[in-house]
């Protein structure tokens, strides 16, 4: 895969960063709830952070569901390397905190595209697990997790683990739709479509007037 997919950013080992006390909501603006945001990076400082009982990761703005209740919650957005990329397959490999956004700028030109996409490009691939977001063509393609081939996440009783829909299958099924609760997402695995353009061909037909 060519080096400028990659977006690395590098940290000491096992770095924590607890910066002031901040307001989080969601989408709505309702409810607003204070919450110590936490920046990490590192498997000790997740296992630390798990131990406590009330920490919940957190991507992008906005929030798309009423998710967060205060407390502690750790930001994702350091870890959004996009990994890897194979062009016969359509396989992405991306870390927990990469956007949407970033894959659909990278991908789009180079004729891929995500099958299932939500109303907004700005949230992270983890979010987009957690919530099991859709679009409208849910009938054909089904939800977000549908696409996700594999992932690995961390759990407090077993550390890093890797599930997906035939390894693990019940860890993977309670993580995609569980909002958080269940695991720290590390990296997933992704299936992308090909596309022949980022433009679509529309047609339309006036309604019948009586």
């Amino acid at each position: 895969m060519n080096s400028r997919f990659f977006r690395p950013i590098h940290f000491p080992e096992n770095l924590i960063l607890r910066g002031m006390k901040k307001p989080l909501s969601n989408w709505s603006n309702y409810p607003i709830r204070e919450a110590e945001v936490v920046s990490l990076r590192g498997e000790k400082d997740i296992a630390r952070l798990l131990q406590g009982g009330n920490m919940i990761p957190r991507g992008l703005w906005p929030l798309l569901r009423r998710c967060f209740a205060g407390g502690e919650c750790s930001v994702t957005t350091c870890y959004s390397n996009i990994l890897s990329f194979d062009p016969v397959t359509g396989i992405i490999c991306c870390e927990a905190g990469t956007s949407l956004k970033d894959l659909l700028d990278i991908f789009v030109p180079r004729g891929w595209f995500l099958p299932v996409t939500p109303g907004t490009k700005f949230i992270t691939v983890g979010g987009a697990v957690a919530s099991d977001v859709h679009r409208k063509n849910h009938h054909a393609e089904g939800a977000f997790s549908n696409h996700v081939l594999s992932m690995q996440v961390y759990t407090p009783a077993f550390g890093v683990m890797s599930c997906g829909p035939s390894e693990n299958p019940d860890l993977f099924n309670a993580t995609c739709g569980g909002m958080g609760l269940t695991v720290r997402d590390y990296e997933y695995y992704l299936s992308a479509e090909e596309i022949e353009s980022a433009f679509i061909r529309q047609k339309t037909d006036q309604g019948f007037k009586p």
